[in-house]
């Protein structure tokens, strides 16, 4: 039922009093038992807390005017302000999270949104709905995760997955059924998905959280099958087949065989336990002490984590723009919201960026150029030549396919002049002006629709003495190419994420999606190098990082 315009002028209300932390008890508990029963409240919620957050961060930002601020603080000043604003933002999101953590009687219906992925630039909720009937889950998080050794799947986290199964050795993987049930799996654990709505345990620990629209989700046991109504529940096979079903809100049915080929059924309520025994007779037991990691859990290790990684990375963006062999460097970092110089903080060879509009980048609180209009772009000029190089970006790419996807194109027809892209088919390209004649170095295609969505980091380098373009995806050797004929490179007049007009590949229209950081060095660095600028810098979960950085 939807609500009508006073039941949210009354929301809002509520909203209010808690942002202003004076929401009294009476109060308190009508908001809980909006969120608890209507999806549309819960929505609201969301806009209204994403609203919330931006608006207090652009009051923060607009008080005083960074370039006036920052000509009057030293250099450790500068630094801490850069280092600890992004987590303003994490900081404002865990505020949310928590507060969100005081309704446990709502935190399973909640669910029925958080398959939705919210489009930050928009504000609008999308759901994912399957394009084909084999569709039935998606990876949505992570935290320490490593597929077993055999393991013939290992997806990312937003990859759809079909009928599977999943072998986790170690670390936790969230997954988000299509009908609206989340799963925590907990390492080591065997899994299989089986249905938009259904699936297998058949060895190690899981949580899930039903929400009302998902009630039936069910789940094959060794000995049996449970089916959820309506609930929240952990399970634990261990090795032979012993069953524990732990009951934490709400209730399931467990229907099972016993040794002797007796079938029996039983109801498992909140706050009950029922373990199966390796020949299926049920027992009843008690609750655990401590509860499976449930979702708040695995998000807020998932936010800690990320942070980390962003001060990780903040170390190394001042180590590439203090090194000798960094030409141009675009941290899209410590920036205005308005703000319309992109600033090089290596050599001061500063971009002004027309149309693009600064959106999020790979963590929140940093900064990236979001390009969607036919003219989208940062105009540079980068006047020398160069006998070696290695370009690298951070790119989030939301379609490939009808057009090329520029990076950086060169406005010169003159010899070396350079531009650098993803072509139409989704093949990393480096194309050279060579006395006249226009010489490609393509990759294998790196971009497919799976793809599209997610910070990717792509780097080539160009060596004249190995005489090899070599093109690098999330850190990995894609292809390598020999060179014909060595030339020096030249940019000169040059546009980030659009085709110049003196292009050979003018596509009129700007790159559709995200960059964040833009690098050049003046030498091609190794596999090595390339691997620790994207295992530091990638926003996501990775197994292990690099040392100092050098080829």
């Amino acid at each position: 039922m939807n609500l009508t315009d006073e039941e949210i002028l009354e929301l809002h209300d509520l909203f209010n009093g808690l942002v202003e932390q004076n929401l009294p008890p009476a109060k308190l508990k009508s908001l809980e038992e909006w969120l608890l029963n209507s999806s549309q409240a819960r929505q609201e919620y969301v806009a209204f807390m994403d609203m919330s957050t931006s608006l207090a961060h652009y009051a923060e930002e607009i008080v005083v005017d960074e370039d006036d601020l920052e000509d009057e603080l030293d250099a450790s000043d500068k630094s801490l302000i850069r280092f600890f604003r992004p987590f303003l933002a994490i900081a404002a999101i865990l505020v949310i999270a928590f507060t969100l953590l005081n309704y446990k009687d709502h935190q399973s219906s909640s669910q029925e949104t958080s398959v939705v992925p919210i489009d930050n630039e928009t504000n609008e909720l999308s759901k994912p709905t399957p394009t084909e009937n084999s569709v039935y889950a998606v990876l949505t998080n992570t935290v320490g995760l490593q597929w077993d050794k055999d393991s013939t799947l290992t997806p990312i986290p937003g990859q759809t997955l079909e009928s599977c199964n999943l072998n986790v050795e170690v670390g936790l993987a969230q997954l988000e059924f299509i009908r609206g049930s989340t799963v925590i799996l907990e390492g080591p654990v065997e899994f299989e998905i089986k249905g938009a709505n259904e699936g297998a345990l058949k060895n190690g620990k899981l949580r899930a959280s039903v929400p009302p629209v998902a009630k039936g989700f069910a789940v094959d046991l060794p000995h049996g099958r449970l089916i959820d109504l309506g609930t929240e529940f952990g399970l634990h096979v261990h090795d032979g087949g012993s069953t524990e079903i732990f009951v934490y809100k709400g209730k399931v049915r467990y229907d099972g065989i016993a040794g002797n080929d007796e079938s029996f059924s039983h109801e498992v309520s909140s706050g009950e336990a029922l373990f199966i025994d390796p020949y299926g007779s049920p027992n009843w037991i008690e609750m655990p002490s401590e509860t499976f990691m449930g979702t708040a859990d695995l998000a807020f290790i998932s936010m800690e984590q990320s942070q980390n990684r962003y001060s990780s990375w903040i170390n190394l963006s001042e180590e590439i723009a203090q090194s000798e062999n960094t030409l141009l460097y675009y941290s899209f970092d410590n920036h205005a919201p308005w703000s319309r110089p992109l600033n090089d903080i290596s050599n001061q060879a500063n971009g002004a960026i027309i149309g693009c509009k600064w959106t999020d980048g790979r963590w929140p609180g940093k900064g990236a150029l979001g390009f969607k209009s036919k003219n989208d772009q940062v105009r540079l000029d980068f006047p020398d030549h160069h006998t070696s190089l290695t370009l690298g970006t951070w790119i989030n790419l939301n379609s490939v396919g009808q057009y090329p996807s520029p990076i950086i194109s060169s406005d010169s027809n003159s010899n070396g002049a350079v531009s650098w892209f993803i072509s139409s088919d989704g093949k990393l390209s480096l194309v050279i002006n060579v006395n006249g004649k226009i010489e490609t170095y393509e990759s294998a295609v790196a971009f497919r629709k799976e793809r599209l969505g997610r910070w990717m980091h792509v780097a080539t380098t160009y060596d004249p003495v190995l005489k090899l373009v070599s093109h690098y995806v999330n850190g990995r050797s894609f292809s390598r190419e020999k060179i014909s004929s060595a030339v020096p490179l030249f940019f000169g007049p040059s546009l980030l994420g659009n085709f110049s007009k003196e292009s050979q590949l003018n596509s009129n229209l700007s790159i559709q999606g995200k960059i964040d950081e833009f690098v050049l060095f003046d030498k091609a660095y190794d596999e090595a190098g390339i691997r620790r600028l994207f295992e530091i810098g990638c926003p996501y979960e990775l197994p292990s990082t690099y040392g100092s950085f050098g080829p």
